[in-house]
């Protein structure tokens, strides 16, 4: 398979028995004229559409990360200080991946790589926050003053995103095959 195959893994969680999961509900599957899902257009033109893909990308305008509002679409995103390309990263859900990249650390991979690849910041336990009754021995965790630090990076960041229904996953490999973003490198956190 050389495009959709999270659309397909999506498609799977929601509509088998056994494996629903509502979050996975994805609207490609829903549209009526199916004209996204000609299965061996798509396959064949793979390579084509992830250039046009990549070439519409570029052409999108950056905006500050502050000021971002994301639909609900599945798409691509990358994210920038000043002109480098800090991280690339995807979502079924661009607004909600954006609401998990503001809100703590835990449970952004994108925050805990600026908290400790850029601001020096050292990733803790509960336990050595203080939560003396906390089993969770993951490293995870910030304190609240150096969350704030990891957003106000952020603040300071721009944002480019797209849309897309079919192939997301292929394109932000794409993207960080073309662009080698830093926090997309594959060692720790």
């Amino acid at each position: 398979m050389n495009l959709g195959r999270k659309e397909i893994e999506e498609y799977g969680c929601f509509y088998f028995k056994g494996m629903e999961n509502k979050f996975h509900h994805h609207r490609v599957f829903d549209r009526k004229d199916n004209s996204l899902l000609n299965w061996n257009t798509i396959q064949q033109d793979h390579e084509e559409i992830l250039r046009n893909g990549i070439l519409q990308f570029k052409n999108n305008k950056a905006i500050p990360w502050k000021d971002a509002i994301l639909s609900n679409s599945p798409g691509v995103y990358l994210l920038y200080k000043n002109t480098d390309i800090l991280y690339i990263g995807e979502g079924i859900s661009l607004s909600g991946r954006y609401a998990m990249h503001v809100g703590q650390t835990r449970m952004s991979v994108l925050r805990r790589k600026i908290a400790t690849r850029k601001l020096g910041f050292s990733l803790k336990t509960k336990q050595e926050l203080g939560y003396d009754t906390s089993k969770d021995s993951k490293r995870s965790f910030l304190s609240n003053l150096e969350d704030v630090e990891v957003s106000k990076y952020l603040d300071d960041c721009t944002l480019k995103f797209m849309e897309v229904d079919f192939g997301r996953l292929e394109l932000e490999s794409q993207l960080i095959h073309l662009f080698k973003p830093e926090l997309n490198s594959k060692n720790n956190n």
